[in-house]
């Protein structure tokens, strides 16, 4: 009997229905080279495109903001929050697609880790834990993180229709598909962890599970391309970027809260 021949990164695949020209792909990356409104530019066109043109078969933009409210993490970063910033990404796509290539949006919510936030004077998390450690200043951050304000239900709730409406709009403007940042100390990262998730209501992080449910319809059910009804929640274009280590039991022993945290390669949001 022979055995089947390894897959090859060269190989073509189909991520969901989704053609892949072959198996690399580009990680997110800062770049913090939007405008002060949060609109790509021409370099960033370039870059992304630049990606494809030397062979990537998918790319993942770096982290984009998803509401005008807390959202937000440092300055001159890229937002799908409005019309402007959607026609700018169109190009951004189109180049990229001209060159062979595809392209994911990652859309990001800082939460207690906001540096620079056009938008509040203030930052906002799950609750009142101020993250170790100081702000960098190439993201306009200065001095210690500031201590973050404990977000009320209805915050919750716009915050998960803010990565819904970019989901909308990120589809709007061509890209293949999105992933959820969850990783690395940000708002769903904080949700799903236990020293910076203090609540005790049905937001908290005593019920992991409970916790993670409740934020599915970020991950998951806002998240389809196809949003006219909650059957369309098996959407398979919707993926998340978590922390290698959310929900463990373990996570009492990992050092106090801090903007860095492994990575675990893409899961599915389900």
């Amino acid at each position: 009997m022979t055995t089947p021949a390894a897959p090859s990164l060269f190989d073509t695949l189909a991520l969901n229905g989704v053609p892949l020209r072959n198996r690399l792909a580009v990680a997110p990356m800062t770049r913090i080279s939007a405008t002060a409104a949060g609109v790509p530019t021409e370099a960033m066109t370039r870059y992304y495109a630049g990606f494809a043109r030397g062979g990537f078969g998918l790319i993942v933009t770096e982290g984009i903001y998803t509401d005008r409210a807390y959202a937000q993490g440092y300055a001159g970063q890229p937002g799908l929050t409005d019309a402007q910033q959607v026609a700018a990404w169109r190009q951004v796509v189109a180049a990229v697609h001209q060159q062979g290539g595809r392209i994911v949006a990652q859309l990001m919510h800082a939460g207690a880790l906001s540096q620079a936030n056009r938008f509040r004077d203030h930052t906002a998390g799950p609750s009142a834990v101020q993250p170790k450690g100081l702000q960098m200043t190439v993201y306009a951050g200065k001095g210690p993180y500031r201590m973050p304000r404990a977000m009320e239900e209805a915050d919750i709730l716009q915050a998960i229709e803010g990565f819904a409406q970019a989901a909308r709009l990120a589809r709007d403007a061509g890209f293949d598909g999105v992933e959820i940042h969850g990783a690395n100390g940000y708002l769903l990262d904080q949700f799903l962890t236990g020293y910076t998730n203090q609540r005790q209501d049905a937001w908290g992080a005593a019920s992991h599970s409970a916790c993670a449910c409740r934020w599915k319809p970020s991950a998951r059910c806002a998240l389809p391309w196809e949003l006219a009804s909650p059957s369309a929640c098996a959407s398979r274009k919707a993926r998340s970027m978590i922390s290698s280590i959310s929900g463990r039991k373990a996570r009492k022993a990992r050092p106090p809260f801090s903007p860095r945290s492994r990575q675990a390669p893409w899961t599915t949001s389900t």
